[in-house]
């Protein structure tokens, strides 16, 4: 699993950087998760989502702290978003091993 997404991860920051695009993992999640009227296909895509938003904004708080301004979760970059995305991701997993 952790080599598949490796691989994935990998494939995605070479389309970013041939493409210019958005290919942050969280742009790729609802890309691939959202319907078209903005809702998620299901309970846990939309977890991910909101529990992203949520660390996001954790983020823009501790850089307003330190001194940015004008700070929106479009500020940051990339890297920064897969770093959070990936933070998710892993709390996920360990909420769904913790409830078997």
């Amino acid at each position: 699993m952790i080599i598949f997404l490796l691989f994935h991860f990998g494939l995605l920051f070479l389309l970013q950087e041939a493409n210019n695009e958005d290919y942050s993992f969280i742009a790729v999640m609802k890309k691939t998760h959202q319907k078209p009227d903005g809702s998620y296909v299901d309970q846990r895509a939309r977890l991910v989502a909101d529990t992203y938003e949520k660390h996001v904004q954790e983020r823009l708080g501790q850089l307003e702290s330190a001194g940015e301004e004008n700070l929106r979760a479009e500020t940051l970059d990339n890297h920064e978003k897969n770093e959070i995305y990936i933070k998710v991701i892993i709390l996920n997993i360990r909420l769904v091993l913790h409830s078997l």
